[in-house]
This record gives C-alpha cells, structure tokens and sequence, in this order.
C-alpha cells in the first residue's frame, strides 16, 4: 500500500540528516508525516546509512522545520 511520495527535498533532508549521524529517531521530529518504518525503507531503497545513536541533544529541529516548509509542497501536490 503506497503512502504519500516522498518530494526531492524531503530526499535531500533525510540524505542531509543522515550523513550528521541522525537516527531514525531524530529523523521523526523533521518528518512528522512519516512513520519510522517509511523512513527507514526510504533509506534503503535510496541506499542511504542511517546511524542508530540519538543526536538529540544536537538536533536542531526549528532548522529542520524550516526546511521542509521551504520548497516542500507535498501535502498539495504529492499524495499518492
């Protein structure tokens, strides 16, 4: 069953999260539509290493927030 697609920039964002070291987690406050499960197969599908330690006392997640809300048009044109 699909789920709502992912956007490039979601993409970048988790690729981004990834390559600081964020967990799965920590990848939950930035993706907040996304389950654990989605992102993690998002992950291997692209080939993308998710580490398993928290970063969460380095997480900045206003960042991240605002990240997805710049360019992210998911919820109007994305949904499968």
């Amino acid at each position: 069953m699909a789920g709502i697609k992912w956007t490039d920039k979601e993409i970048d964002i988790l690729r981004a999260l990834a390559s600081k070291g964020y967990s799965v987690q920590d990848m939950l406050k930035v993706f907040k539509e996304r389950t654990y499960h989605s992102i993690q197969h998002k992950a291997r599908e692209m080939e993308i290493k998710i580490g398993f330690g928290a970063r969460t006392a380095e997480f900045d997640e206003q960042l991240f927030e605002e990240m997805m809300r710049d360019g992210s048009s998911r919820n109007k044109n994305n949904q499968v």
